[in-house]
């Protein structure tokens, strides 16, 4: 037997023990989901046991009072508050399926849009208009700089100015 032999008779037993572990792996899936179907009909039996005994008992009716409009009545409602729902508008439960595809299309409407908006910010045309307005608002700080500094030194040699009158005005006062 030569070593390539050996490794392909290797290789083949460990493709069947993967296939017998992959078949008890989906025979035991199977008997779970069945299973879990059983106890999921059981309980949703249960629930809704529990919520005839829970039920408030059904009101007296009302005595019929007729509007004057009924047009009136209906532009007046705000909500639909104390009448009875149908009871069709519960959720109903979706399969694994299902769900594992709106998930993946809601990760994929994400994705698409951070896609593209990467796409877009980091294009040329988006780029130059960043790097205009930079140069714009450095443009406009430089000028406020200058504009406060001159700002300051007017206000310096006017401070120097009267401190010198000051002085001036101590002497000539201290001299008479």
């Amino acid at each position: 037997m030569t070593w390539e032999s050996v490794a392909l008779a290797c290789l083949a037993l460990v493709a069947v023990g993967l296939g017998v572990a992959l078949f008890r792996t989906r025979a035991q899936a199977v008997r779970q989901q069945s299973d879990s179907a059983a106890e999921l009909a059981e309980l949703r039996t249960a629930i809704d046991d529990v919520r005839r005994e829970l039920a408030p008992p059904p009101e007296p009716e009302a005595p019929d009072v007729q509007p004057s409009d009924e047009s009136d009545v209906e532009h007046h409602t705000i909500t639909d508050l104390g009448t009875e729902q149908p009871a069709d508008l519960v959720p109903a439960r979706i399969e694994g399926r299902l769900f594992a595809d709106i998930v993946v299309r809601e990760v994929a409407v994400k994705a698409a849009s951070l896609a593209h908006g990467l796409r877009h910010g980091l294009s040329g045309e988006t780029r130059n208009r960043i790097r205009y307005q930079m140069r714009l608002e450095v443009k406009r700080s430089r000028k406020h700089r200058k504009v406060e500094l001159r700002e300051a030194r007017r206000l310096l040699a006017q401070l120097q100015r009267e401190r010198m009158q000051e002085e001036h005005q101590k002497k000539t006062g201290d001299a008479a």
